[in-house]
C-alpha cells in the first residue's frame, strides 16, 4: 500500500515520501502560477484553476483573488460559483 493509499485509509503515513511530495510540489506550482497573473489576466486565471481543480463543475463563475496557496489539490472539491477574498490558504489531508 503506498502512503497516498494509507492517508486515504486514514492510516497513518509518511508525508515526506517522494509520492506525496510530487503531488503537493504540483499544487504549490499551480498557486505560484495562479499568485504572478494579474487582474485582466482572467482567462489565463481560469486555466489555472481548472489545472488546479479538474473534476469540478464551476457553473458560472470560480474566482479567487490571490494571493492563494493549497497544500494538495488533489484532495479538494470546491462547489459551483465559488469566490474566495484575498489570502486564501486551503491544507488539507484525509483525517480519520
Amino acid at each position: 500500500m503506498t502512503e497516498y493509499e494509507k492517508m486515504h485509509n486514514g492510516m497513518i503515513y509518511d508525508c515526506l515520501t517522494e509520492e506525496l511530495g510530487e503531488v503537493q510540489k504540483h499544487s504549490h506550482r499551480l498557486c505560484e502560477r495562479y499568485n504572478k497573473l494579474g487582474v485582466d489576466d482572467g482567462e489565463e486565471k481560469q486555466t489555472v484553476l481548472r489545472e488546479l481543480f479538474p473534476s469540478d463543475d464551476f457553473g458560472a463563475y470560480r474566482s479567487m483573488e490571490t494571493p492563494i496557496f493549497i497544500d494538495n489539490c488533489k484532495e479538494i472539491t470546491i462547489g459551483k460559483n465559488f469566490y474566495s477574498n484575498y489570502s486564501f490558504f486551503l491544507y488539507c489531508g484525509k483525517y480519520g
